[in-house]
């Protein structure tokens, strides 16, 4: 289930354990993911690294709701469930068009 995949993974990048994730645990976790034998060159490597590091930024800047410098596990889970609910708010908007656009070609 999802819930226990975002625990699981939560609980694998918060290396100290504290019940949060700060962003330079999440650069840890994302640097340690590369493995910088399989680049070419080390200027690779270090534009891969800046890379990575614009993306935990733009994570951790998403799911750090209350700006507190941490995120925790209940952050992720609030973030995530409102984007479903956005999500589903979408499609069922989209739905409701199609079939006035459906029903005002019928007639």
């Amino acid at each position: 289930d999802q819930l226990a995949k975002a625990r699981s993974v939560f609980r694998a990048i918060d290396h100290d354990k504290d019940g949060d994730i700060s962003r330079e645990e999440l650069l840890k976790d994302m640097h340690g993911q590369m493995d910088p034998a399989s680049y070419p060159d080390d200027n690779m490597h270090e534009l891969h690294l800046r890379e990575k590091d614009d993306d935990a930024d733009s994570w951790f800047d998403t799911y750090d709701v209350d700006r507190d410098g941490k995120v925790t596990i209940h952050e992720i889970i609030h973030k995530d469930e409102m984007e479903r609910k956005a999500q589903e708010a979408d499609a069922d908007e989209a739905e409701k068009r199609k079939r006035e656009a459906d029903h005002f070609h019928r007639h």
